[in-house]
């Protein structure tokens, strides 16, 4: 059975058994079409993992079915500047379907946007612009809410966890709070919050994590950790490091 599911800048996806076996390897600069820039900027996989979902550098976004080995563009999106492939930086930088609703999910990108998508249409729902570059995203439980962690840019040396609600009704997406502000020297690769919205947690690039209190927005030093609960992803979003 599927156990893990890797991908990195080098254009490949790999699925690995539950004993580190590979079971499955795919070369994005292979496939058709081919991406502009190959590198794999984040990937998501579902609870059965039947299925991949893979952002390119290039801002495109692949559905792998692992069964029949299928692999099928769905659409193109976040914009940046320059090639991502010449400059280290993808544009496209997290993914994750909606925990309630199996038609939506999210993408967010370093072109300062979180959007909503529709699976069955392939086309984008919605989109919002923030400040700043996102760098990961997850949902919280009821799928009402979209936590995002910002990155940082050359006027605004602090980075910034965010919460974004949506209206399922109306696809819009609105009431962008700040529930944690800090500075952050490694890029954050992956974000996610507690059931009770009250503790968020964030994974870094140098492969450091810290977690930080929604009320206050504090950072919790390691040994005042409280035993806390984290909802079940459907996918888990991932980053690679970059």
């Amino acid at each position: 059975s599927v156990g893990v599911v890797t991908a990195g800048k080098d254009g490949f996806v790999k699925i690995w058994s539950t004993e580190m076996v590979l079971l499955e390897e795919y070369n994005f600069a292979q496939v058709s079409p081919v991406p502009l820039c190959p590198g794999i900027a984040a990937l998501a996989v579902d609870e059965d993992a039947t299925k991949v979902l893979v952002g390119t550098e290039s801002a495109e976004l692949y559905e792998i079915v692992t069964n029949s080995r299928h692999c099928t563009r769905l659409l193109t999106g976040h914009a940046g500047t320059g090639l991502a492939g010449r400059s280290g930086r993808g544009v496209c930088t997290s993914t994750g379907l909606s925990p309630v609703n199996n038609d939506i999910f999210a993408s967010g990108g370093e072109d300062c946007t979180v959007r909503l998508w529709s699976v069955a249409a392939f086309k984008e729902l919605s989109r919002l612009t923030v400040k700043k570059p996102v760098q990961a995203l997850t949902w919280n439980k009821s799928g009402e809410t979209l936590i995002l962690a910002l990155g940082t840019t050359a006027d605004e040396p602090c980075g910034s966890v965010v919460s974004i609600s949506i209206d399922y009704d109306t696809r819009v997406m609105s009431s962008t709070q700040v529930l944690v502000k800090d500075t952050w020297v490694s890029k954050p690769v992956e974000v996610n919050i507690t059931t009770d919205m009250s503790i968020v947690m964030l994974a870094f690039s140098d492969k450091t994590s810290s977690l930080y209190r929604t009320e206050t927005g504090e950072k919790i030093p390691a040994e005042e950790a409280p035993k806390v609960y984290w909802p079940k992803q459907r996918p888990s979003p991932a980053v690679p490091n970059s």
